[in-house]
């Protein structure tokens, strides 16, 4: 896969960092119209100064902005993360906004294999709310129409008949976990 990826981007018509640049501005622009509107739409429920707040750290985060410059889906899964847990944690949970998350929970389980925990950790949070608040248990349509919904979502990413790719590119990921990666820290390359 990465060698048509290097024959696509440095053996093109148009030059790759003219094709990088555009990418990253892509990412940079889309990610943050993303983002900036959900975490003020968050802080608004805190009052003006709150959102105040929260548009000036948005606009002036490094990690955001370093990372969101990237042609990568790492910021977009973050987005995806935060989005999914704004929407349950709200205090009136409509079946539309089951729905909604579970169309943003397909978009991050699409974007990167790792969040394929993000269901497990939702799981766990609405369950650790319930045993801890008044609120009123989960019920069984609520939860079917938010996997639903990430369901089909996935599967229309990979325009159905591709899912298997899905679950093939799961398993890669998760085999390759054991095998170890090349990092670096304090100066040195390790495996470990």
């Amino acid at each position: 896969l990465y060698n048509y990826a290097d024959t696509f981007l440095y053996f093109n018509n148009i030059p790759a960092e003219r094709m990088l640049n555009q990418a990253r501005r892509w990412c940079l622009i889309s990610l943050s119209l993303l983002l900036i509107p959900t975490v003020l739409a968050w802080a608004a429920k805190f009052g003006p100064a709150a959102m105040a707040a929260a548009a000036l750290l948005c606009a002036f985060c490094p990690p955001f902005l370093s990372n969101s410059a990237l042609v990568t889906t790492d910021s977009a899964a973050a987005i995806f993360f935060f989005i999914v847990f704004w929407l349950v944690g709200g205090r009136q949970r409509s079946r539309w906004t089951w729905a909604l998350a579970g169309l943003v929970l397909g978009l991050a389980l699409a974007s990167k294999f790792n969040m394929i925990a993000l269901p497990a950790i939702l799981a766990a949070g609405l369950a650790l709310e319930w045993r801890l608040t008044a609120r009123a248990p989960l019920r069984i349509y609520d939860a079917a129409v938010l996997v639903c919904a990430a369901f089909l979502v996935l599967a229309g990413v990979y325009r159905f008949k591709g899912l298997p790719l899905y679950w093939e590119g799961l398993r890669e990921t998760v085999m390759r976990l054991g095998e170890g990666r090349a990092s670096f820290l304090a100066g040195a390359y390790s495996e470990r």
